[in-house]
């Protein structure tokens, strides 16, 4: 077996390109994904990346290096913004790689897609231990978020947000942060309101025994649980179904034994996707 070797690894995404397939057609918007993918490809390679394999709506690329990685994620978003293609998100962390058969594996290629997953569209996403390996000049464009929760792993990540143009965005995320623990999730579910909160940090779902009752056979007896934590809220799963959760965004994810952050709006289905009324609740951070 080849030894781990040390690289930097980076996911890009387009977000939510099935609203761009339904808003402007398949054939512009097949046009639209290409030009973005292909754009993101020439400044992987003009930033001495490489090119892994495409992921569908994004792609899958390695750099030597993580000052060479957070920069071409820099200018892929700059380069983008030029061409008025917008949705991109990125997810960057570094760290030993296993490169078998052309393709890349390891812990390290789980954090960097998660974190892609996390970004919103135009956003670069990295782990702090990554982004303090850079030159000043680059860490200088870095912005502190919080802990979040990869599959597989019993700790959360701590992340950053690379900015990528210039404005006032520092203060407001500071001004956001001391607010943070005040705020509380809300969750609507039937003819039912919840609050998870500094009030109560704690919500049991389940088809019985639980906070919310949901009295169907896909939802386990003690199904999820949804805690407010570290300024956080997190869904852990215990179920044998598996949560499903549908961000505003259109953005969807899913959880089965393992813990999972909600963030913003959107709906949770517990042991269905959350197109199934019956298994739905909807929530939303205020």
């Amino acid at each position: 077996m080849v030894a781990p070797a040390e690289r930097t690894v980076m996911f890009l995404d387009m977000r939510d390109s099935t609203r761009l397939y339904e808003a402007i057609g398949d054939v512009a918007a097949e046009h639209t994904l290409r030009r973005a993918v292909n754009l993101c490809a020439r400044q992987i390679q003009a930033a001495r990346g490489a090119v892994v394999r495409s992921t569908g709506d994004g792609l899958l690329a390695v750099f030597d290096d993580a000052a060479a990685a957070l920069a071409a994620a820099q200018q892929i978003q700059i380069e983008l913004l030029k061409h008025k293609i917008e949705g991109i998100a990125i997810g960057v962390h570094g760290g030993p790689i296993l490169a078998v058969k052309g393709d890349l594996y390891g812990d390290v290629v789980n954090v960097a897609a998660r974190l892609c997953s996390l970004a919103l569209a135009g956003e670069i996403l990295s782990t702090t231990d990554t982004a303090k390996s850079v030159p000043a000049a680059v860490y200088a464009d870095v912005q502190d978020m919080d802990n979040f929760f990869v599959k597989g792993r019993r700790e959360p990540v701590h992340v950053v947000k690379v900015r990528w143009k210039r404005s006032n965005e520092e203060t407001a995320y500071h001004r956001l942060e001391e607010q943070a623990a005040l705020q509380s999730l809300r969750i609507e579910a039937g003819s039912g309101s919840y609050v998870v909160g500094s009030q109560k940090v704690e919500l049991t779902v389940g088809r019985a025994d639980a906070d919310i009752l949901i009295p169907d056979r896909m939802v386990s007896r003690r199904h999820a649980v949804i805690r407010y934590t570290s300024r956080r809220f997190v869904l852990t799963d215990q179920s044998l179904n598996g949560t499903f959760i549908r961000y505003e965004t259109g953005q969807e994810v899913s959880a089965r034994r393992e813990s999972i952050d909600i963030v913003g709006a959107g709906a949770i289905g517990f042991g269905n996707p959350t197109e199934v009324p019956e298994t739905r609740v909807l929530f939303r951070s205020t």
